[in-house]
């Protein structure tokens, strides 16, 4: 691949990160995975790369938000955070050298499902909503955990929707690869 083209497509979605980052439910790291996984990077280099990415903005938020963000890795909740971001690479994987539009939003909406499941159940887990009031530790409080996530599961497909687009778009142009859905 054209590394002329890969780095442009980081430093727009890194820009596009930073722009909408206000925007609650938008980040693209899960497409950003799935793509480094897709085009073939080795397994260190599709994990390292969105994990770094993914370090230095928890880190920033730390800076920014202070004692009630270190609770975060005080809980070990990014684990399982940051595990659905590997899940994301080893679906990227999985669709490496069978590139196509099917494939890519399987993938995609795959590892949206997967992080907001996952994500959302740690949340509920944790107790607490995004107003500090606790979710009751029974089904109803389960459901409406996963209700108030509607507009970041909403907002999650649109940012990854977008990202994926623009990175499996450039990477076709860029290495001259249609991609089109193959006949049976």
């Amino acid at each position: 691949m054209n590394t002329k083209i890969v780095a442009p497509i980081f430093i727009f979605l890194l820009l596009s990160l930073i722009r909408l980052g206000s925007w609650e439910g938008y980040a693209p790291m899960l497409a950003i995975t799935l793509f480094a996984g897709a085009i073939g990077l080795s397994w260190r280099g599709s994990i390292l790369l969105p994990l770094a990415g993914l370090l230095m903005g928890d880190v920033l938020m730390a800076l920014k938000m202070g004692d009630s963000y270190y609770d975060y890795f005080i809980k070990g909740e990014y684990i399982g955070i940051y595990a659905m971001y590997l899940v994301s690479a080893f679906i990227g994987h999985r669709i490496s050298g069978k590139i196509e539009i099917k494939n890519i939003a399987m993938g995609t909406v795959a590892s949206i499902l997967l992080f907001f499941v996952v994500s959302n159940l740690m949340v509920w887990a944790a107790g607490l909503d995004m107003n500090s009031k606790p979710y009751t530790k029974d089904f109803s409080g389960l459901v409406l955990c996963y209700t108030n996530a509607l507009p970041f599961l909403l907002k999650s497909f649109i940012g990854n929707g977008i990202a994926t687009i623009v990175l499996f778009a450039a990477y076709a142009w860029g290495t001259k690869n249609a991609l089109v859905s193959k006949k049976a």
